[in-house]
């Protein structure tokens, strides 16, 4: 999925975009790494952790504790990648400040 992610960010927005696995892995709590793939993304100069759900997306409220956690370990943005995601969802997302891309 990293691969058509990076495709479709650099035909959209930028031609520099870089997405490589994150390091820090070894940082988060085991929960995390079960529930997402993380990687490092480099985009219009700024970094990311971007952050992939890997099954079923977690309800908001667990996502937004995911998402403290994740924080208090690294400063960059946040931005959560979905495969598919659905309206309520992506109104939820919008309607709590949360960014993503979806795939």
């Amino acid at each position: 999925m990293k691969n058509a992610v990076e495709a479709y960010l650099r035909e959209v927005i930028d031609t520099n975009i870089i997405i490589e696995p994150w390091d820090g892995k070894n940082k988060l709590p085991i929960f995390l790494l079960e529930l997402y793939n993380f990687y490092r993304m480099d985009i219009l100069g700024e970094h990311s952790l971007l952050i992939e759900i890997i099954n079923d997306a977690p309800g908001i409220d667990d996502l937004r504790k995911h998402m403290r956690v994740i924080r208090k370990i690294i400063e960059d943005d946040l931005v959560l990648l979905y495969k598919t995601i659905s309206s309520f969802r992506r109104k939820t997302l919008i309607n709590n400040c949360i960014p993503f891309i979806v795939e």
